[in-house]
């Protein structure tokens, strides 16, 4: 157990392929949140904001962020992209805990990710009521892919987002949706987590945000949902 908690405390990946065991730093890495408070533990400096008092409370493991079931205006935020160009290749990961579903029309954004470096583009993962169906929408640079799923309410999920021309998304490590990329430029320069730039205010905890600098295999996903799951869930 002591290496799963020393690996996620300080950002680092294991590699067993020729080795056995070994924990190695991860370099693609470009922000760690574990949520606990707003620090960066990834050591880049991109230090969270805290809009309207985000409550840090008892998690699986230490605290997490408490949003809260009525949510109306919490959020996380980052005052820029991570200086990355998001008209390229990168990765998120998160998990999230739904406390309070959303009613028809309602959409709660989970992450927004939006970079003015380079080409401009932006990635939002968003959970939404369409009409009365659940989603979850991943909108890609302007192009909306959506996935048809009811989350479980007070049930910790994990999801991964690979962004590229055709991002992914995982749910607790299954690759569930392909989706295509557009061209639309972003207008703002920030990430936000559980929140998007005006609104849609996620209901619930967030917990061990992870945002890298390139795509991940799906090897990749697969353990590191393991690696987390053995400490989280």
């Amino acid at each position: 157990m002591w290496y799963y908690l020393y690996a996620l405390k300080h950002g680092f990946i294991w590699s067993d392929e020729k080795m056995g065991f070994a924990i190695l730093p991860d370099p693609t890495i470009l922000a760690l949140y574990h949520l606990e408070d707003l620090n960066d533990s990834s050591g880049n400096g991109h230090t969270l904001s805290n809009y309207n008092s985000v409550v840090f409370g008892t998690g699986k493991i230490g605290n997490c962020a408490q949003l809260g079931s009525s949510n109306s205006n919490k959020y996380l935020g980052h005052a820029d992209g991570l200086g990355k160009d998001l008209s390229g290749e990168a990765s998120a990961s998160i998990w999230a805990m739904i406390q309070t579903a959303p009613t028809s029309g309602e959409t709660q954004d989970i992450f927004f990710w939006s970079s003015t470096t380079g080409t401009a583009r932006s990635i939002i993962l968003m959970y939404a009521n369409e009409s009365g169906t659940l989603k979850l929408n991943l909108l890609a640079g302007g192009t909306d892919n959506k996935y048809t799923v009811t989350l479980s309410t007070n049930v910790r999920y994990k999801f991964d987002v690979n962004i590229s021309a055709t991002p992914e998304l995982y749910i607790n490590g299954v690759l569930v949706m392909t989706g295509t990329r557009g061209t639309t430029a972003a207008g703002v320069n920030c990430l936000n987590l559980g929140y998007g730039t005006s609104g849609f205010p996620t209901k619930g905890n967030l917990d061990e945000a992870v945002f890298f600098s390139t795509t991940r295999t799906a090897a990749a996903i697969r353990r590191r949902y393991a690696f987390e799951k053995g400490v989280l869930v």
